[in-house]
């Protein structure tokens, strides 16, 4: 008896779904944004790279890449300096919250303590 042949879906050839091809329409209009437009969604990595780039780009001959290489640059560290103050805020949240639980933690076992002494002495 011959085996049917499967797929990788592990489904007979039979079943297997059939490919829709969907023509677009010829001019479809897509935005293009410019890497300024871009820098909010970027990654603090590729802020840096971009950063380093651009500052090899104001030192080229070419005016064109030179005079784009221009208007980023303060863009990128604008944004860089914004998110380094946002980590360092949130370091100080996160520091003053951390100390809260200490003190709360510390506050708690006082009280366990003071009622383990006072269940000792009742005895």
């Amino acid at each position: 008896m011959a085996r049917p042949a499967f797929t990788k879906s592990n489904k007979p050839a039979t079943q297997r779904p059939v490919a829709k091809v969907v023509v677009a329409p010829e001019k479809v209009f897509i935005p293009q944004m410019t890497l300024a437009e871009r820098i909010p969604s970027m990654t603090e990595v590729e802020l840096n790279s971009l950063l380093d780039n651009a500052g090899r780009f104001a030192k080229m001959n070419d005016d064109r890449k030179q005079a784009q290489a221009q208007e980023l640059i303060p863009l990128l560290e604008a944004e860089l300096k914004v998110r380094k103050s946002q980590k360092a805020d949130l370091a100080v949240e996160r520091t003053k919250a951390t100390a809260a639980k200490r003190v709360a933690a510390k506050a708690r076992r006082a009280k366990e303590k003071a009622e383990q002494e006072e269940d000792a002495s009742a005895e």
